[in-house]
């Protein structure tokens, strides 16, 4: 099975298409992430709605990639509604990673989460310059 690759300016989708992640896939998958993450783009989804089992090395990958995303404020998400998925991810979750059971609301995620490290950054701005919080005369 391909590996289906959709870009938008925010984030990119990587859906597979099969009941696994095949080593094929997750070789392809590596090489989209590492490609747009060169052109500016720090986060990814994986939809993996049609698939019914992972192992390590799709396990791995994840890892990876969250760590990169992580690197430049970005975030991984994963879609799945499959109990094996989620527990072999379950570990992933403690390091950022977001599982979520539809795109649609992985997609809004990204927005959300794009908001917030614009919020933040205008808040450590203020900060630097003696702005933050107000004392009432």
């Amino acid at each position: 099975m391909a590996l289906k690759v959709e870009v938008s300016e925010q984030y990119v989708v990587l859906t597979v298409s099969g009941k696994s992640f095949s080593e094929n896939e997750q070789k392809e998958a590596e090489k989209e992430v590492i490609k747009h993450f060169n052109g500016g783009i720090p986060n990814y989804i994986f939809d993996l709605t049609t698939v019914s089992k992972i192992d390590d090395s799709a396990t791995s990958l994840f890892t990876k990639v969250n760590r990169v995303c992580q690197r430049e404020s970005g975030i991984l998400l994963l879609v799945s509604k499959t109990d094996e998925v989620l527990d072999a991810t379950e570990f992933l979750l403690e390091d950022g990673v977001v599982c979520l059971p539809t795109l649609h609301e992985a997609t809004e995620a990204v927005f959300m989460h794009d908001l917030e490290n614009e919020l933040k950054g205008e808040e450590d701005e203020e900060d630097m310059f003696g702005f933050g919080e107000a004392e009432e005369l």
